[in-house]
C-alpha cells in the first residue's frame, strides 16, 4: 500500500515574529558571616611510629567508548527525465495501475496527465483557479483537484478523460487526500480552519470538521481509518476518526508543520516542519511524537513507500529530495538536481519517484 501526503501550500506563510524570551537573573542571597573559631591551646603531640607504606593496587582505567558513527547520506542519481507541465507546478498524484501521473499547475489553472511508461504528457485539462492538492481513488479511477482560489474541488473521470461537476468546499482549499476503502475525500480549507469531507459516490460534501489554525496538508491511513491534518500556524496535527468525523487528538509539532506522510504498515505518521528543517515521527497508536529526523532543508512534501519503509522528503529550499530510513529515522541518501520541489509521489511498481519542480514548471522522473 502506497500513501502519499502533499504539503499543499500555494503561498508560504510568513514566519510569525517570535516574542523573545526574557532572561531572569538568579539573585543569590548574601552569605551569612561565619565567625572564626577560637584557637585552641597548643598541645605537645606524642610522635607515632611510622606506618607501613600501602601496597599499590593496579586499578584498570576504563577505555572511553567511541561515539557511534552516523552514516553520511549518499548522493544518489538525479532525474532521468523531465516532463514540461504548466506554470508553477504544484500538487501530484500517481496511479500505478494505469501508469498515469497527474500534475497540477497552480499558475496555469490546469492538470497535466503524463504517461509513466513513456514519460510524456498526454493531455492537459483546465480546472479551477490555482490548483494545489491532487488525490486519486485507484478503485474508481477518479481524480480530485483542490482549487485554492475558486474554493472548489474538480472531479475528473479518467476513461475517457472528462471533467465532472465541480464540488464547492471551504475557503482556500489546498491539501487533499483520498481513502479508497471508504471512498471519502478530505480537503483542508486553509482559511476556514476546517476539513471538508466529500462522499465519492455522490460527489458532495457530507461533513465539515473544525481543526487548527491554517490547515494545509492532509493524509489518510486507510487501515486505521484515521485522517491527519497539519495546522501550520497552530503548530499541531489534528487526528480525525474517519468513521465519526470527530477530532480524537491534537498532537503538538513545532516549526510550521506543512508536510505529511503515513506508513499504514508501521502506523507511523511523518510530519515535515518547514522552519525547523526536521521530520517528526508520530506513533499512530499513541498519537505521540516518538522520533525526529534532522538534516532536511525546507521540507514541503512527503511520500512513503510502505514496502521498503522509506520516506521521501521534497526539500523546497534544498532543491533536492532526502531519502529517510523508516527503521532508524536517519537520512541515508539525497537526490539532487531539482528546482524548488513542491510535491513528491511514488510508483513502487515502476520503481519511479516523481517530483513537481515549481521553479522550472516540470515533473522530474527519478529511478528508485
Amino acid at each position: 500500500m502506497l500513501v502519499i501526503g502533499c504539503a499543499a501550500a500555494a503561498a508560504r506563510v510568513a514566519p510569525s515574529t517570535a516574542v523573545p524570551t526574557a532572561t531572569i537573573a538568579t539573585i543569590q542571597p548574601p552569605r551569612p558571616t561565619v565567625p572564626k573559631p577560637t584557637p585552641r591551646p597548643t598541645e605537645t603531640a606524642t610522635p607515632l611510629p611510622p606506618s607501613p607504606s600501602p601496597t599499590a593496587t593496579n586499578t584498570a582505567v576504563p577505555t572511553p567508548r567511541s561515539p557511534t558513527p552516523v552514516p553520511t547520506p549518499v548522493v544518489l542519481a538525479g532525474p532521468m527525465a523531465r516532463v514540461v507541465v504548466g506554470y508553477t507546478a504544484s500538487g501530484l498524484a500517481v496511479n500505478p495501475a494505469t501508469h498515469r501521473v497527474y500534475a497540477a499547475s497552480a499558475g496555469g489553472d490546469s492538470l497535466t496527465i503524463i504517461n509513466s511508461l513513456t514519460d510524456r504528457a498526454m493531455l492537459t485539462l483546465r480546472v479551477g483557479k490555482a490548483p494545489v492538492g491532487v488525490g486519486i481513488n485507484p478503485t474508481t479511477d477518479r481524480i480530485y483537484v483542490a482549487n485554492s482560489q475558486s474554493n472548489s474541488v474538480s472531479v475528473i473521470n479518467t476513461l475517457p478523460a472528462r471533467l465532472l461537476p465541480t464540488i464547492p468546499v471551504g475557503p482556500q482549499p489546498e491539501g487533499l487526500a483520498v481513502n479508497p476503502t471508504t471512498d471519502r475525500i478530505y480537503v483542508a480549507n486553509v482559511n476556514g480552519k476546517s476539513v471538508s469531507v466529500i462522499d465519492g459516490k455522490i460527489n458532495r460534501v457530507v461533513a465539515t470538521i473544525l481543526v487548527g489554525d491554517r490547515p494545509e496538508a492532509v493524509v489518510v491511513n486507510p487501515t486505521t481509518n484515521r485522517v491527519y491534518v497539519s495546522n501550520v500556524v497552530g503548530n499541531s496535527i489534528s487526528v480525525i476518526d474517519g468513521a465519526t468525523n470527530r477530532v480524537l487528538a491534537t498532537v503538538p509539532v513545532a516549526g510550521q508543520p506543512d508536510a505529511l506522510g503515513v506508513n499504514p504498515t508501521t502506523n507511523r505518521i511523518y510530519v515535515g516542519s518547514f522552519l525547523l528543517d526536521t521530520v517528526s515521527v508520530i506513533d499512530g497508536a499513541t498519537n505521540r511524537v516518538v522520533g525526529t529526523v534532522f538534516g532536511v532543508d525546507g521540507p514541503f512534501s512527503l511520500a512513503v513507500n510502505s514496502v521498503t519503509n522509506r520516506v521521501y522528503a521534497a526539500n523546497y529550499l534544498g532543491n533536492n529530495v532526502s531519502v529517510i530510513d523508516g527503521t532508524t529515522n536517519r537520512i541515508i541518501g539525497t537526490i539532487p538536481g531539482l528546482t524548488a520541489p513542491f510535491a513528491v509521489a511514488l510508483d513502487p511498481s515502476g520503481h519511479r519517484i516523481y517530483v513537481t519542480n515549481s521553479g522550472s514548471n516540470t515533473v522530474a522522473v527519478i529511478a528508485q
